[in-house]
């Protein structure tokens, strides 16, 4: 979960010769986007400081393939194939030391191309930044009526903020719309300009943590008691309206969590500008709408609702859950309101919401264009032993994967060692450069009328190198017996005499057995 400013916003394209190269960084990752007509290999070096000269391309070429380079924080190289070129390349490189303070952390990219006829292109350099996780922000609203009729207006201020956006959010050049949550804290983070108090609560304590990621922009307002707060929405409906405008957000998608006193501030909220919502949850939350003037449950009719709370709350009864569900209930709603109550917790119920990602799932199957959505059933393993070459270009599939016409795939590296996407939107995932280790995906599926599911995978990917020409042309004449089998020891093939016949055998990995011995070959 990565947190950064909208300025980072801005992407790094470098072009030459009619060909682009463009570079997105996040917190702890930055990705490489290459599409070249002709073959060749991109080195580059991610240099700690500064080097004190520009380095050549054949000093940048040489720090790439050297073993260990003290000043680098990262480097290596990416290789064109003659059946790769006009594709779109990934070279997603992750595990770059951030930072743990409000300081930003620089680093000094340097890359160079290399044709394969030509030589060296011209060396391209970007000063990397990587900021912290959350990002504190302030946002202007302007002055409006105030709830008190002695008081004739509120004065304009800014309101603080903690901004969180994916680490996708800023490699995803193109014009993808994110949704929204806005995360409303409990009446013990209120503050002004105190946020701290609600960095360690609610949902954005879930997302200083370093395996706590989610496809969602998500703004934190903080209240006080002398400007106005969850009593007065109209200033939150200024914001929202202003983070739409600045920032990518799919506006079909706007989400409410709130906490405790967040959770009646939702309620306030819904009931002025419930058309600006998708989908609102409440967690061990207020119930606002009987003290609210002019209040009505049945604004959330169209807004589907989900209610958590510990039977055990002293602080906030669960009655507000319950009371809260039931008027809602008794406006016919579209979706039924989801409810999960739990026996024991207390107050500080969020640590267990948050265990799982079922509230996340339930907003991202909620759209304007589809409230009815459900999310996709995705039964398939997610955890995966599989084969990939060391050189050129695997082929990922995983058995009962969803392949219903109409359905938009994105896959997204979430941890494991560098290496390049080929088509991070095709069905089946294709990777090269892969090394052996542990590797970890996420892949979003958008079905029809923008409802979104997800699923996170874990594949230890064994790298196997396809026979050479010459161990080829070995096993062709070669006229000796062989034997074929499948990865899982299951005979495919064989022969009392050679040579190895690998015709029609399939795609995949298999192995050959002849004279003593034994060798992997991928078929393609």
């Amino acid at each position: 979960m990565k947190i950064f400013t909208i300025s980072l916003l801005l992407f790094f394209t470098f072009a030459a010769y009619g060909q682009e190269t463009i570079v997105t960084n996040g917190r702890s990752t930055i990705e490489i986007k290459i599409s070249r007509p002709q073959t060749g290999t991109l080195y580059y070096v991610l240099y700690k400081t500064k080097p004190t000269t520009a380095p050549s391309g054949q000093t940048i070429k040489a720090d790439a393939l050297v073993a260990t380079l003290a000043s680098a924080e990262k480097k290596g190289l990416l290789k064109i194939a003659s059946t790769e070129t006009n594709s779109l390349l990934k070279r997603h490189v992750s595990g770059i030391t951030g930072t743990t303070t409000d300081t930003d952390k620089l680093y000094y990219l340097y890359m160079v191309f290399e044709d394969e006829v030509s030589g060296f292109e011209s060396v391209i350099s970007k000063d990397i930044v990587l900021k912290r996780k959350q990002n504190a922000q302030a946002f202007k609203c302007t002055k409006y009526p105030h709830s008190d009729p002695n008081q004739t207006y509120y004065p304009s201020f800014d309101i603080n903020c903690l901004v969180y956006f994916p680490e996708s959010y800023f490699h995803d050049v193109s014009n993808k719309k994110y949704p929204l949550i806005l995360s409303f804290h409990g009446d013990g983070e209120k503050g002004t300009n105190e946020l701290a108090k609600v960095r360690a609560s609610f949902l954005p304590s879930k997302l200083e943590g370093a395996n706590f990621n989610i496809e969602f922009v998500v703004v934190a307002p903080q209240t006080n008691g002398f400007k106005p707060g969850w009593q007065t929405p109209i200033f939150l409906k200024e914001l929202l309206d202003t983070l739409a405008f600045k920032m990518k957000i799919d506006t079909s998608k706007i989400y409410i969590a709130g906490f405790s006193g967040g959770g009646g501030g939702m309620c306030i909220f819904s009931n002025s500008y419930s058309q600006k919502l998708t989908a609102v949850t409440t967690v061990s939350g207020v119930n606002s709408f009987p003290s609210s003037l002019n209040s009505n449950y049945c604004v959330l009719k169209n807004v589907p609702l989900g209610a958590y709370h510990c039977l055990d709350d002293k602080t906030v009864s669960s009655n507000n859950a319950v009371n809260l569900v039931a008027g809602v209930n008794q406006c016919a709603p579209l979706v039924k309101p989801k409810t999960t109550y739990f026996p024991t917790g207390g107050h500080i119920s969020f640590g267990q919401v948050f265990q799982t990602d079922s509230v996340f799932r339930f907003f991202l199957s909620k759209s304007k264009q589809n409230l009815l959505g459900t999310p996709l059933d995705l039964n398939f393993n997610s955890t995966h032993t599989m084969s990939a070459k060391s050189s050129g270009i695997s082929e990922i599939a995983i058995a009962g994967f969803p392949s219903t016409a109409g359905l938009v795939y994105k896959w997204i590296k979430t941890a494991g060692e560098d290496l390049t996407i080929v088509d991070d939107n095709a069905r089946i995932l294709k990777l090269k450069d892969v090394k052996g280790g542990v590797y970890g995906f996420r892949v979003l599926i958008t079905e029809a009328k923008n409802v979104v599911s997800y699923k996170d995978l874990t594949i230890t990917l064994t790298t196997v190198t396809n026979l050479d020409d010459n161990a080829l042309e070995d096993y062709r004449t070669n006229k000796n017996s062989y034997q074929i089998f499948s990865v899982d020891g299951k005979q495919i093939r064989s022969g009392d005499l050679g040579p190895v016949n690998l015709d029609n055998i399939g795609k995949g990995l298999f192995i050959i057995r002849q004279d003593g011995r034994t060798s992997k070959v991928m078929v393609d």
